[in-house]
């Protein structure tokens, strides 16, 4: 049976926001999907091939920067 492991409340983004996700010299429009005090869902057309624990940023439509792993 499927057991939720999430801690923190996921909310859906309201609204359509976008953000460009930046992965060293390589950077992919996304658009948000929902948040949570532990992070963000996205969702882009080609996504970078990510290592576990890569670090990449994240600037919003807003001018937000978010620093991820």
């Amino acid at each position: 049976m499927f057991s939720e492991r999430r801690k923190n409340f996921r909310s859906p983004v309201a609204g359509t926001r976008e953000a460009t996700l930046i992965f060293g010299k390589t950077r992919v429009h996304v658009r948000l999907i929902d948040e949570s005090a532990g992070g963000l869902k996205v969702s882009s057309e080609v996504m970078p091939p990510f290592t576990e624990g890569a670090e990449v940023e994240l600037e919003s439509d807003d001018g937000d920067l978010y620093r991820m792993r």
